[in-house]
């Protein structure tokens, strides 16, 4: 995490000290802080929910960090798909697309004729 969440990671443990029913001494919080900071601030967040949800107890870092093994952060499909693919456009965009683009006697840009698909790679939708 960046120092400038560490507001928002005390607030965050601060809250889960609350639904505990405990107080977290300040150098209890920079404990934490010492060892949880190189974690994201998603993925610590994410695991305070999940330890919320989970413990019995109010976790100690190394069970938070646990539960933050478990985050995925959301991808960007390029990284799923390779460089250059995406999602085959649906056949009923790609009628509406030729029309808006007939009736404004414009030329389709590259990336949307890249999105239409090319014939020979078949992960990619027909032409």
């Amino acid at each position: 995490m960046k120092d400038s969440e560490k507001v928002n990671f005390d607030k965050a443990l601060f809250a889960l000290a609350e639904v505990y029913r405990i107080t977290l001494s300040p150098a209890q919080v920079a404990g934490y802080w010492e060892l949880l900071n190189d974690l994201s601030f998603n993925s610590f967040s994410y695991a305070v929910r999940l330890a919320g949800q989970s413990c019995k107890f109010f976790p100690v870092p190394a069970e938070i960090r646990t539960y933050a093994k478990d985050y995925h952060a959301p991808q960007d499909l390029s990284k799923i798909l390779g460089e250059g693919k995406g999602v085959p456009m649906p056949e009923e965009i790609k009628k509406k697309l030729d029309r808006l683009y007939k009736k404004q006697g414009k030329q389709k840009p590259e990336s949307v004729k890249r999105s239409y698909g090319h014939p020979k790679d078949s992960t990619r939708g027909e032409r």
